[in-house]
């Protein structure tokens, strides 16, 4: 009885109705239930009557997804068709979008931050509540591509909350697909989609304040490579391989030395400092900011030589890059509260790391670097984001002018 009622041959809406139904009545409705899986049941059940599992009962079934066989044996028949009705019943079993979601949550909390679950679990609230009991098995790719058009245009998204609820979206298809309850190729349905949306987005104004105000200049990254390398302190040497690399500032107080790759060709990233809660506690994450977040930073030959003197300063019974002779790890507020000084010192306007990051997105844009590059390097999944929130205009008025002059 305990095999067929949780193999869903009898279903029940309440106590009231299982009870109407006496018990012989209940073993017939079930045993009729079964025949009629059995009986659809087209190949054939043999004995085997050598090899390996001689005696065994073995018959077939078809892979709905993949069309291919799959071998089903048991020691008697009847454990044989048992097994038969738990497929054909478990086949027939629907998931709702809310059930592909929570699964993807729960093996996401395994390593993914507190907060990236939270911004998830928001979108997931914003966008997919009136969907969120549709059966994901029933859901095409042209309605995927409705529903995401109807998000954008119907809540005016900007391009950097339709790349969270594209993530959200892959997660509770990838999660469906990786348990073979669907057979769909979302990620080349997505890369399309973004095509078509590309140019809708709702634009998001930058701040009215200038540009020098976010990002770094020439001279003024000569001043501070001149202090820095001059001092040669550790924290100082931090902020240049910023300017290098364009790492966010809790990537780099993360480092450790095995992340560096052989050759001092690159700097594997996987790990960011992160907060916990509103206080000024620290702990290093062992996942990225974002999924995009986990990358190979490569090295130019100027990087890499900065990074080996880094590593030549490194304290040496530390498991982490940047760290005092006590083996206390360097936090991301060091290294920002250094750069406020720095600024001072060198008479300059203060600014953030985070700034130095928008330096370096815009350097690499200037230079031609291709698209799929800066966004590698940055750790980015889209390039409108990069573009609308990291790059901006690093020539001062006299040389606008000078290009105007050239032009006309």
């Amino acid at each position: 009885m305990k095999f067929n009622i949780t193999n869903g041959l009898a279903h029940f809406k309440d106590d009231t109705q299982s009870a109407s139904m006496s018990f012989i009545d209940l073993e017939y409705y079930i045993d009729m239930t079964r025949r009629e899986i059995l009986k659809n049941h087209h190949a054939k059940i043999a004995e085997l009557q050598s090899g390996r599992y001689k005696g065994y009962y073995q018959t077939y079934v078809v892979d709905e997804l993949t069309g291919k066989r799959k071998n089903l044996r048991a020691k008697s028949q009847r454990e044989l068709e048992n097994k038969l009705v738990e497929h054909y019943t478990q086949n027939n079993k629907k998931h709702s979008i809310e059930d592909c979601y929570n699964g993807w949550i729960d093996d996401l909390r395994i390593n993914k931050k507190p907060s990236s679950i939270y911004t998830y679990e928001k979108v997931f609230k914003r966008h997919f509540s009136n969907v969120q009991s549709d059966n994901i098995e029933d859901i095409s790719a042209y309605q995927i591509k409705l529903f995401m058009k109807k998000e954008v245009a119907d809540k005016q998204l900007t391009s950097k909350a339709y790349a969270s609820l594209k993530t959200v979206l892959r997660g509770i298809f990838h999660y469906a697909i990786d348990n073979e309850y669907i057979d769909i190729h979302i990620d080349d349905i997505l890369s399309d989609l973004s095509r078509q949306l590309r140019g809708t987005f709702r634009r998001t104004k930058k701040s009215e304040k200038s540009d020098e105000e976010f990002i770094f200049f020439d001279d003024e990254i000569a001043q501070i490579t001149r202090y820095c390398l001059e001092s040669e302190t550790l924290v100082d040497l931090g902020i240049l391989l910023l300017f290098r690399t364009g790492l966010r500032v809790g990537e780099l107080a993360a480092l450790k030395n095995d992340d560096i790759e052989k050759g001092y060709r690159g700097i594997n990233i996987s790990r960011t400092e992160e907060r916990i809660g509103n206080g000024a506690t620290y702990i290093v994450s062992d996942t990225t900011k974002t999924e995009s977040g986990a990358r190979t930073v490569l090295l130019t030959h100027e990087a890499s030589t900065l990074l080996k003197k880094i590593v030549e300063k490194s304290a040496v019974n530390s498991e982490y890059l940047f760290s005092d002779k006590e083996i206390e790890r360097y936090s991301a507020k060091k290294f920002r509260d250094r750069l406020y000084r720095l600024c001072i010192i060198l008479g300059i306007p203060k600014r953030s790391p985070h700034a130095i990051r928008r330096t370096y997105a815009s350097k690499l844009y200037e230079a031609g670097v291709p698209e799929h590059l800066i966004i590698k390097q940055m750790g980015h999944i889209d390039f409108d984001i990069t573009k609308q929130f990291y790059i901006y205009n690093r020539k001062n008025i006299d040389e606008l002018i000078g290009e105007l002059e050239k032009a006309i």
